[in-house]
């Protein structure tokens, strides 16, 4: 081969080797152009983790800029709504508290005991928590509980909730001096007559407080003043059977026989169904039997409350110890004590009531019992009253029919 034909080929084989063998070569291309043609790009490859830290980083951001909307946007609707909520329960509750003026007016108890708790705004109508002092219906409240207090059940808890908005200095609104005077017992009630007039002056034509006056005078003997304030009462609310009861038992004290079936027949025109009405019948207006039926044994009848079962106990108490029956009296009065967990309200009007009904042996059975409140002045003083009873007096049989 000649030297021309040796340079030829050397030349062709050069010509013939691709420029992109060279790996330095390479390498500018795949910067200059991408990886698609010549292998990977590291350079490439660095900056596309770069970016899907910030596309991770974009997406973190915004889902919290979009929660913190989202929470912002609650508690604007929360502040925008909450005005309209609190004056829509605000509502609610006058309506609840026209309701319980209602009930409590006609002496619907067992009704007015649902909507107190709802007019004091308690969840489910339970009374858990104390009466807030603020309500703007804290009169109303205090007035209803202790009339539930002292006709419907006897509660303690009633009466340790309304405790410390009771007044009898004057300075309280009528209706928290009505609920003062209402929780007490007759003899107290009697040591205030001159508020209850006064009250009266304020507060024509109120019901409560002409149930008050009338046992107020009657503990202080005034059977004539008593009676036209127990009319007035009846006048006003004939419907309060609670009160008409213990109007008819006044008459039957006063040897009124005849008034006191009147008003029996009365209640259970007025409601047949109230065991007031069925325990009235069979006390003042028994039937040709003179058998005297349970208001606690008629599935027809609502459920008696305790200061139904307390009147009932009492009475029958009384009328065993007229029959000699003394063992069975020290029973009944021992229950009538224990159906309002032996408050001393009840206890004392109890005494009084047994004292009237010529049975001292039943007022000392109350004064020995354990729960009796010996540390109170009033108290003594029927212990007193009752140790200056005359041996005759303290054995005097009884001369009334029931």
């Amino acid at each position: 081969m000649t030297r021309r034909d040796a340079s030829d080929d050397g030349g062709a084989s050069q010509r013939n080797e691709s420029p992109i063998g060279d790996e330095k070569v390479r390498q500018q291309l795949a910067q200059l152009f991408g990886e698609s043609l010549f292998g990977p790009w590291p350079q490439l490859q660095h900056d596309a983790g770069k970016s899907r830290q910030r596309r991770s980083a974009k997406r973190w951001l915004w889902g919290l800029s979009v929660l913190m909307s989202l929470a912002a946007a609650a508690f604007c609707v929360r502040w925008l709504v909450k005005p309209g909520l609190r004056h829509q329960g605000d509502d609610q509750r006058g309506h609840y508290a026209q309701e319980l003026k209602t009930f409590i007016n006609d002496g619907n108890l067992e009704r007015a005991s649902q909507f107190v708790a709802l007019v004091e705004g308690q969840p489910g109508g339970a009374q858990k928590w104390d009466i807030d002092p603020k309500d703007v219906r804290l009169d109303l409240i205090v007035s209803v509980q202790a009339a539930l207090y002292r006709y419907f059940d006897g509660s303690p808890e009633r009466l340790r909730r309304i405790g410390p908005y009771l007044d009898d200095t004057g300075r309280a609104s009528p209706l928290r001096q009505i609920a003062n005077l209402t929780i007490l017992s007759r003899e107290e009630r009697a040591a205030k007559l001159r508020v209850i007039e006064g009250l009266r002056n304020d507060l024509p034509d109120n019901n409560e407080l002409e149930y008050l006056l009338a046992t107020a005078l009657e503990y202080r003997n005034d059977a004539q003043l008593s009676r036209e304030a127990w009319e007035r009462s009846a006048k006003l609310e004939p419907a309060w059977l609670g009160h008409r009861f213990e109007q008819a038992w006044f008459e039957l004290r006063q040897y009124r026989a005849p008034a006191a079936q009147q008003i029996a027949s009365q209640m259970l025109r007025v409601d047949p169904d109230s065991a007031w009405s069925k325990l009235a019948i069979s006390i003042f207006a028994p039937p040709k039997t003179g058998i005297a039926g349970s208001i606690r044994g008629d599935a027809a009848a609502p459920v008696a409350t305790p200061v139904e079962i307390y009147f009932e106990m009492l009475v029958q108490g009384i009328l065993a110890a007229r029959r000699k029956d003394l063992g069975q009296a020290m029973e009944r009065i021992a229950d009538a004590a224990s159906a309002i967990q032996y408050q001393a309200p009840f206890l004392f009007d109890a005494f009084d009531w047994c004292i009237a009904e010529e049975q001292p042996v039943l007022a000392q059975e109350l004064a020995n019992m354990p729960q009796w409140p010996r540390n109170s002045k009033v108290a003594n003083a029927k212990q007193e009253r009752l140790s200056n009873l005359s041996p005759t007096q303290r054995k005097k049989p009884p001369h009334r029919k029931p």
